[in-house]
């Protein structure tokens, strides 16, 4: 069943919702000149015993015109007025309700440099009042998140789809046969829905830098024996993530070195340089739920040294993108084993007596193979 005041909160809440975040985004000292911004939307909401009705609402904010680059923006407070038509009223009342209240979740877009950012405010509406006839206004607050924006520009804020929970009561306090629920509300076609536009100001941010994180493998070579290999592995991702977003690690780069033993091993077969595959394992633990993935690697003709250890470059893997399914902590760590197929080489091109070997390889007990932990919410 929809509610009476489903369109009208759900309306409020769009404007409300993107109203918040522009003044989120754009509020605070610093930022530039404010200006008081009214944004005015309509909106046909299908209720209960009386059908689609007309609501409109007016959302308040002070939106500041400039705001800089890599400055965190505070929370900021936003008020919507909604008001009813005096059908809605009539509607309570049929109900017994003598108050409303609840909660209306609302969707916006904040567009930027590069940045495209959906953002969800919740709202509250407090108890307030139904009259016992004609058109009523009721009043949603709320707070937006913080951002921060990392590319000077333009920027916008958007309206966009809005929820809502309610909770009709009685004049003793209990809820109507309607309970509490949930309604959606259409945005009327046509309508400017842009709440504000602003210029963010400044050069654009640096990146942090990659930690590279170090870890060492046990691995089998042929004549040598047990040797151990150590990997460098640097990959960049986000330190949080929304629900529903795509979470992709960038800049990846490893670096495995061989032990001067089996570099030793491999001048005894006059290698003098050395090339092959590996393929890696990623690990990917959301709230306790872990899914591999393989990182194949290319490793490029390498020069082996006359006497030191050997830095092999792996390359031409990227690190699987993944979907933030569920709100927790997702931690991407390396796999316990890789395999590598070497080919090393003589002067002139050939193989040498070794040929394409294979080595199976295992993380040595104690290490933490943690790459990154990301925060979702």
């Amino acid at each position: 069943m929809r509610t009476i005041l489903g369109g009208a909160p759900r309306r409020v809440l769009t404007a409300v919702a993107a109203g918040v975040l522009a003044v989120g985004a754009m509020g605070f000292a610093g930022a530039g000149t404010s200006s008081a911004a009214s944004l005015p939307l309509g909106s046909a909401c299908s209720f209960p015993l009386i059908g689609t009705q007309a609501v409109a609402a007016e959302i308040e904010a002070a939106v500041p015109a400039s705001l800089p680059v890599g400055q965190p923006t505070p929370m900021f407070d936003v008020k919507a007025t909604i008001t009813f038509p005096a059908e809605v009223a009539q509607g309570l009342n049929l109900l017994g309700a003598t108050t409303i209240e609840g909660s209306i979740a609302a969707a916006m877009t904040v567009t930027a440099p590069k940045t495209t950012v959906p953002v969800e405010v919740s709202l509250k509406l407090e108890k307030t009042p139904v009259p016992s006839s004609g058109a009523f206004e009721v009043v949603v607050t709320g707070q937006a998140p913080s951002l921060t924006f990392s590319r000077p520009g333009k920027g916008q804020i958007t309206v966009g789809d809005l929820a809502t929970t309610l909770t009709p009561r009685t004049s003793s306090g209990t809820p109507t046969g309607l309970g509490t629920f949930e309604s959606p509300c259409e945005q009327g076609p046509g309508q400017n829905n842009t709440l504000a536009k602003f210029k963010i100001k400044g050069g654009p941010v640096p990146p942090p830098p990659v930690e590279t994180k170090k870890v060492v493998y046990g691995c089998a070579f042929p004549l040598s024996g047990e040797r151990t290999v150590d990997m460098a592995v640097a990959v960049r991702f986000p330190a949080s993530a929304k629900v529903g977003d795509t979470v992709q690690g960038t800049d990846l780069s490893v670096v495995a070195t061989l032990d001067i033993e089996i570099v030793r091993v491999l001048s005894l077969v006059r290698a003098t340089t050395i090339e092959g595959t590996t393929t890696a394992q990623a690990e990917i633990d959301t709230n306790g739920a872990v899914a591999a993935a393989d990182l194949p690697f290319t490793i490029p003709p390498t020069a082996v040294p006359t006497d030191s250890a050997l830095d092999l470059p792996l390359t031409g893997a990227e690190f699987p993108a993944f979907t933030a399914h569920e709100a927790g902590t997702v931690k991407i760590s390396l796999g316990d084993t890789f395999t590598g197929q070497w080919t090393p080489r003589r002067a002139d091109g050939s193989e040498t007596g070794l040929g394409t070997f294979s080595t199976p390889c295992r993380l040595t007990d104690g290490q933490d193979p943690t790459l990154a932990t990301i925060s979702v919410g």
